[in-house]
């Protein structure tokens, strides 16, 4: 079940960001996804996650992403530990972009011009 979503809006675009809870729903969201997804790995009491959160979210509602599709997902690595160890997710924030269901690279910590530039890839 997809819990915890957020939405935002502006005057043209009303774009999501969507909590995934377990192996299932991070299989059919993302891995059998044919959309890119950038994958936000954060935990609660990370205090550089809740920094760039708010960034993220102006991200996942930009027309250059909006227009290829990119999805953009949060996953709690505190109760995601199965998804956590499959991906190898030991610092947080750490963000993981997807394409084909496969990971593409990771970018490890609150920094928003990387995540940019790896959003920018992946929208090619």
């Amino acid at each position: 079940m997809i819990r915890n979503v957020r939405f935002f809006s502006n005057t043209r675009v009303v774009k999501q960001v969507v909590e995934l809870n377990g192996m299932a729903e991070f299989k059919k969201s993302v891995l059998q996804s044919k959309s890119p997804a950038l994958v936000d790995f954060y935990a609660d009491w990370c205090q550089p996650c809740k920094a760039i959160a708010p960034i993220i979210d102006k991200f996942s509602n930009e027309d250059v992403y909006t227009k290829k599709n990119i999805k953009f997902y949060k996953v709690n690595v505190d109760s995601n530990e199965d998804i956590v160890m499959e991906y190898g997710i030991s610092a947080m924030p750490t963000f993981g972009f997807f394409s084909n269901g496969d990971i593409s690279h990771k970018v490890i910590g609150a920094s928003p011009q990387k995540v940019k530039e790896s959003l920018d890839q992946l929208s090619q």
